[in-house]
């Protein structure tokens, strides 16, 4: 077929006295060539579209048809068509050890609630220790917590006064303080704390979410706070008196590790010290276990000499900004940077 063309080209422009090529024809076909397969192609796809479009209109169609005949059914049998009925909670039961009968299994059968809300043995040295080792805090830090959680209105859901659709009173709020510490402290999982609480996983999941969120902007902003220039003062003769006259506190990078990093930026969260990635956070604290400032996360791979240029409060300290005419606070932070940056 190439062959014929070009000889009908070449006579029909022989006249003309124009020398023909042969790549202009094949040229020519190939443009026809893609020219069909794209009409073909769209035709095709249009085919494909409109009886889509058909049988989304024809089942449209079948549902109103359908449900016209339900409607018309019930109303010749007089009978009216109900919702159908949610499945019913499975109830957790535990046997009776008086009567052999199992009764039903609440949250606040479980030993977490005897031992740590309604019956804690305060008296015991013991009890202290194992609370401290078991939720990363003391009793004592965890009543006052736990009355900051419960007249926040961010966990109004569930408050002691609140019930649930069903019209239930809500799960202790005590109780699910005391899995979310758990979790954060020890690693256990959602299943383990409906285990321990006789509280859904589910339920643990949604407000260990809520807890975080309102850890990291209301506590945060209660408690890391930066220090006065009195206070700066006050904090300085620790240090004082360790030989360091003029230091406010001291700082650090803190590695937090990532469970999940993404495959493209893992080496970037890898440090020299480490064999897993993680985040840095720079930390200034003071001799007396007080939070002064944290900044953002960084990659683990980068050092104190990069970290402390990002930190505001460092910042705000060696410039003179943050403790005003204090000379000592302002040369003391300057040194330390310096040091940092060598």
């Amino acid at each position: 077929m190439p062959y014929l063309i070009d000889e009908l080209y070449e006579r029909r422009i022989e006249t003309a006295g124009i020398f023909p090529s042969r790549p202009l024809s094949r040229l020519i076909i190939g443009y026809l060539t893609f020219h069909l397969l794209m009409t073909t192609t769209e035709l095709i796809l249009q085919r494909k579209v409109k009886r889509r479009q058909q049988r989304h209109a024809f089942k449209l169609m079948m549902d109103m048809y359908m449900r016209k005949q339900l409607e018309e059914s019930s109303r010749l049998s007089g009978k009216t068509t109900r919702p159908r009925k949610a499945p019913e909670r499975e109830q957790r039961l535990q046997r009776d050890p008086t009567t052999g009968n199992f009764v039903p299994f609440s949250p606040t059968d479980t030993q977490w609630y005897v031992m740590y809300i309604i019956k804690p043995n305060i008296g015991s040295t013991k009890f202290h220790t194992t609370f401290r080792n078991r939720f990363r805090m003391s009793y004592s830090s965890f009543k006052i917590h736990l009355q900051q959680v419960s007249s926040d209105e961010t966990f109004r859901q569930w408050s002691a006064s609140s019930t649930d659709a069903a019209g239930k009173d809500s799960t202790p709020i005590g109780l699910l303080l005391l899995g979310a510490l758990r979790y954060l402290g020890r690693a256990w999982t959602f299943d383990d704390l409906e285990e321990a609480t006789a509280i859904s996983a589910e339920i643990h999941r949604s407000f260990l979410h809520v807890y975080k969120n309102w850890c990291s902007t209301t506590l945060f902003k209660q408690y890391v706070t930066y220090p006065t220039l009195e206070e700066a003062k006050e904090y300085s003769r620790d240090y004082e008196m360790a030989g360091f006259p003029g230091c406010v506190g001291s700082g650090d990078g803190v590695h937090v590790m990532m469970h999940r990093c993404p495959w493209k930026v893992i080496q970037f969260h890898k440090s020299y010290k480490l064999g897993f990635p993680a985040r840095n956070y720079n930390v200034f604290v003071n001799h007396r276990r007080k939070i002064m400032s944290c900044t953002d996360g960084f990659p683990a791979r980068w050092n104190d000499v990069t970290t402390i240029k990002y930190d505001q409060f460092a910042r705000l300290v060696a410039d003179g900004k943050l403790f005003g005419d204090a000379e000592e606070f302002y040369f003391s932070a300057l040194s330390v940077i310096f040091c940092l940056t060598m």
